[in-house]
């Protein structure tokens, strides 16, 4: 369905997608350098992956630590090969892509215009670790399934197999995969739920699954580990319902402990809907609920029974995240309507000092670096300058709208400018801006590029200036 005028016009786009189409592709064992391009002639800048040392790292981010980040990262850097229907006849396209967690297991992140379609995904061969011609270390995978694609947004994420053994031991960390929630019922029934993990200014985790169900008998964290942890809620339903509920506020809670003595800790009654739950400063247990003394006015009022997890519409869950510049429309269409929060003990190994990671992480400077196949060869890494953050307007086929009219509907997406040297073939690579905490590095995906030369502020040329969605 056309979103605005510009969708049903013909016209192409004045910046170029960067996927490599026949007369762009690099023929298996020739060199980038002699490879004729319009784009980079002679391809100077261009680093193969397999040779970058530290020597190759701006001065500004030359450290061992921001050599083994990018290292890694590479290390997910797949080359895609497509072929597709265009014009009634079969061609076929290259691109790049990169593996990330998906739930439970990995999946390509690429472009929209490399793969749109389950078909294009079904022809898509993957190679990982194209590092060099000899190809010594090259395992091979199939496309098998299009998750998720966003023409404006020129995403698509895609299910592969099979998962070549180097990357198995990332799918068994609890710090890379996100919790199952095993929730049994009184009927014996037993549903999974796979949780996300939400940063603020505390771990929190979210799952569309309604925990607040009074059938449900038993609840519990699956880690990809093998190991289990039971959830925990800063609130807690309680019984009886005093006659003077509405005029309680602030309230004791006697907590008892195993050695006969209790603690005391200040309380809360608030409602939501139809629900009175008493909110506490801390997360409890189940086990440690029923525990729990209501007291005002030095009179037990009543006792604790369950936790009960707080419920938020998506949009209030948009508020809670930290991430900046989320597509809210794209958020809200993809997300339940509802999610309950809560936490868990015991958590993964290292969580709390990736969470600090996380709240302080900043740029280390304006650094960029883009990992990729150009004309579908070897792995290849170049750097750059982050030039600025701005948004662009784009229709549903993916053209950039450069004036957008008062009157467009486009869609407006956050997008970073950069000046790391790309070719075509390079569409879908990640856009990597390394971080000062060295263990994090900030991504985006690149589409969108443009030979241009000009000149910075402090005399460097630059000769690209491509884009990517933040």
């Amino acid at each position: 369905m056309a979103r605005c005028y510009h969708d049903e016009q013909e016209f192409k786009s004045d910046v170029d997608i960067e996927v490599a189409r026949e007369g762009d592709i690099l023929q298996e064992g020739h060199d980038l350098n002699k490879f004729k391009c319009h784009k980079n002639p002679g391809h100077s800048g261009f680093i193969p992956f397999k040779d970058l040392t530290l020597e190759d790292l701006p001065e500004e981010i030359r450290n061992l630590e921001t050599l083994e980040s990018i290292k890694k990262w590479g290390g997910y850097v797949v080359r895609l090969v497509v072929k597709k229907i265009k014009n009634r006849r079969w061609v076929t396209e290259c691109g790049s892509g990169f593996l990330f967690k998906y739930g439970s297991r990995f999946c390509v992140k690429t472009n929209n215009h490399v793969v749109k379609t389950d078909d294009e995904v079904k022809n898509c061969s993957i190679k990982f670790f194209y590092d060099s011609h000899d190809e010594s270390n090259v395992k091979t995978g199939e496309g098998v399934k299009l998750e998720y694609t966003c023409p404006f947004r020129d995403l698509s994420i895609f299910s592969f197999h099979p998962v070549p053994d180097f990357y198995q031991p990332d799918l068994k960390d609890p710090l890379l995969s996100n919790p199952t929630v095993v929730i049994m019922y009184n009927n014996n029934r037993t549903i999974p739920s796979l949780a996300r993990r939400l940063w603020t200014t505390q771990i929190l985790y979210y799952t569309s699954v309604n925990l607040n169900n009074p059938q449900i008998d038993l609840m519990f964290i699956s880690l990809v580990d093998n190991s289990y942890s039971y959830l925990k809620s800063s609130y807690f339903k309680f019984q009886p319902i005093p006659s003077n509920i509405q005029k309680l506020t602030r309230i004791e809670i006697h907590i008892d402990e195993d050695d006969g003595n209790s603690r005391v800790i200040p309380g809360d009654v608030v409602k939501f809907s139809d629900d009175y739950v008493v909110k506490i400063s801390e997360s409890l247990f189940q086990d440690e609920v029923k525990k729990c003394r209501l007291v005002w006015n030095g009179e037990v009022i009543a006792q604790g029974t369950r936790l009960y997890f707080k419920k938020i519409t998506s949009r209030e869950l948009l508020g809670e995240m930290t991430e900046k510049e989320i597509d809210v429309e794209l958020f809200m269409q993809h997300s339940a309507p509802n999610s309950w929060l809560f936490d868990f003990h015991p958590q993964p190994r290292g969580i709390e000092q990736l969470h600090e990671i996380v709240k302080n992480s900043t740029p280390a400077s304006n650094i960029v670096c883009c990992i990729s196949h150009p004309h579908g060869g070897i792995k290849m890494v170049t750097f750059g300058r982050l030039l600025r953050q701005i948004p662009e307007r784009f229709d549903i086929h993916g053209r950039r709208i450069a004036e957008p009219g008062t009157d467009c509907q486009c869609k407006e997406i956050s997008c970073v400018k950069y000046s790391c040297k790309t070719c075509p073939g390079s569409s879908g690579c990640p856009v990597l801006i390394p971080n000062k905490s060295f263990y994090l590095i900030t991504s985006s995906i690149h589409f969108l590029g443009e030979r241009k030369k000009d000149w910075l502020p402090d005399g460097e040329l630059i000769e690209n200036i491509n884009t990517g969605w933040s």
